[in-house]
């Protein structure tokens, strides 16, 4: 599923869903954060809100790892205003970032030209242990993104 939801295939995860649901196999949280990748990517808000009614209704909330994939999808799809709506939801609900999440959404801003938002991005970086090895991972990926300023 996650790997049709990365390329935003949904047609291809809904098949493997469908035969999930016939083999009875649970739908966990992952497979929940996969759906919000290829949703966000796709730029599909109605799924999206879909999506996270079903995750609330079975019991899951909206954390750290929901919010870094569905800012860092649509950072992807070069979609800015709903990587601040996504955001502004984490800080609504005290939802917190460590450095690795917010390098991720940078560099998905960066790689798709939203070079000027991916700056104003660094701000939001805690720097708490481990910053500066997430720093080195994040770099060489940033700098092949065309944004050398960031």
């Amino acid at each position: 599923v996650g790997v049709y939801c990365t390329e935003g295939n949904i047609a291809g995860a809904t098949t493997i869903l469908e035969h999930m649901k016939a083999q009875d196999m649970a739908i966990n949280e992952a497979v929940f954060i996969s759906l919000l990748k290829g949703h966000c990517l796709n730029n599909d808000s109605d799924s999206v809100t879909a999506t996270l009614e079903v995750m609330s209704a079975s019991g899951l909330s909206m954390g750290a790892d929901t919010i870094t994939a569905m800012a860092y999808s649509y950072g992807r799809a070069g979609n800015w205003a709903k990587v601040e709506e996504v955001l502004a939801k984490a800080v609504a609900e005290d939802v917190n970032l460590d450095d690795g999440d917010v390098f991720s959404i940078i560099l998905a801003c960066s790689q798709a030209g939203l070079h000027k938002e991916a700056q104003g991005l660094v701000s939001k970086l805690p720097r708490k242990r481990g910053y500066f090895q997430e720093l080195r991972n994040h770099l060489p990926q940033l700098a092949l993104s065309g944004n050398v300023e960031t």
